[in-house]
């Protein structure tokens, strides 16, 4: 979640980006799994181009302190 709060990247920019993070440590994670997993916890500022990702309340527990 720390990868994605304050990302101004697109959504496939930064699907892109996550699944070559997880790639060397979880074998098998596909796109659609990250996307899917992406749209519950966080949300788009705008659809403007710059825009930034911010994680929804219900899921900020998730994050590291």
């Amino acid at each position: 979640l720390a990868k994605i709060h304050g990302c101004t990247r697109s959504i496939s920019a930064l699907i892109e980006e996550l699944c070559e993070n997880f790639a060397p440590s979880i074998k098998g994670v596909s796109k659609a799994a990250i996307e899917s997993r992406l749209q519950e916890c966080a949300i788009r500022e705008s659809k403007k181009p710059g825009a930034k990702w911010i994680i929804k309340e219900d899921s900020k527990h998730y994050m590291a302190p």
